[in-house]
C-alpha cells in the first residue's frame, strides 16, 4: 500500500484523443498538437502498449511503434495535458 493520497487526475488535468487507423507496416504516427514527454497513453487496438518495450515517444511530436501494424489496427494515442489557470486568465489592462 502506498504512504499518502492515492493517484488521481485532478481538475487541472486535460486529456485528448487522437485515433487513427495504420497502414499496412506503419511504424510511425504524428502527434498533431504535439504532446509533453511521458504524458501519454498508447493503444494499439485497445491494448495499452508499454514505453520503450512496444514504442518510443521521445521527442513531443511523434511516436514510433516497436512493431509494424496490420492495415487497419486502430492505433490510439491519448494524451494528458496539464494547464494552469494562470495560462488562461488574461489582465484586464493587456485588452485595451
Amino acid at each position: 500500500m502506498p504512504l499518502g493520497n492515492p493517484i488521481s487526475l485532478t481538475q487541472n488535468v486535460a486529456q485528448r484523443e487522437i485515433r487513427e487507423l495504420a497502414t499496412e507496416d506503419q511504424t510511425l504516427f504524428t502527434v498533431d498538437g504535439g504532446y509533453m514527454v511521458n504524458q501519454l497513453d498508447v493503444y494499439r487496438n485497445g491494448v495499452l502498449l508499454n514505453m520503450n518495450d512496444d514504442y518510443t515517444a521521445l521527442d513531443g511530436s511523434t511516436v514510433t511503434l516497436v512493431n509494424q501494424c496490420v492495415a487497419n489496427d486502430e492505433i490510439v494515442l491519448r494524451i494528458y495535458d496539464t494547464f494552469r489557470i494562470a495560462d488562461v486568465v488574461v489582465d484586464v489592462a493587456s485588452t485595451e
